[in-house]
């Protein structure tokens, strides 16, 4: 009977620790605030551009999601700066917006 208390106290104080953590995480991810644009350019539409007008909490940058071959991103940009990355290898699906 001790043996099972114990169990159900560990396994109950084990949830209680993974439940505060997941909340102080995501509470992490909602301090970065991003006005960005985001599109494809080059020739082919296979490079990924960002304008940001306001980041307020962190960095955001541009990912280029490439067909066939890795991913290619912008540099890591703040308020009021701009950035396009290098093409793809063979072209590129859609930009996606990536902060920290």
């Amino acid at each position: 009977m001790r043996n099972k208390r114990r169990c159900a106290f560990l396994i109950s104080g084990a949830m209680v620790v993974a439940l505060a953590a997941s909340l102080f995480v995501a509470r992490r991810a909602e301090a970065v605030q991003a006005d960005c644009i985001i599109d494809l350019v080059g020739k082919n539409s296979d490079e990924v551009s960002i304008l940001c007008h306001a980041v307020v909490g962190g960095e955001a940058r541009g990912r280029a999601d490439c067909a066939f071959a890795p991913d290619v991103y912008t540099t890591w940009v703040r308020s009021w700066q701009a950035d396009v990355s290098g093409p793809c290898l063979f072209s590129a699906r859609k930009a996606i917006l990536e902060v920290r």
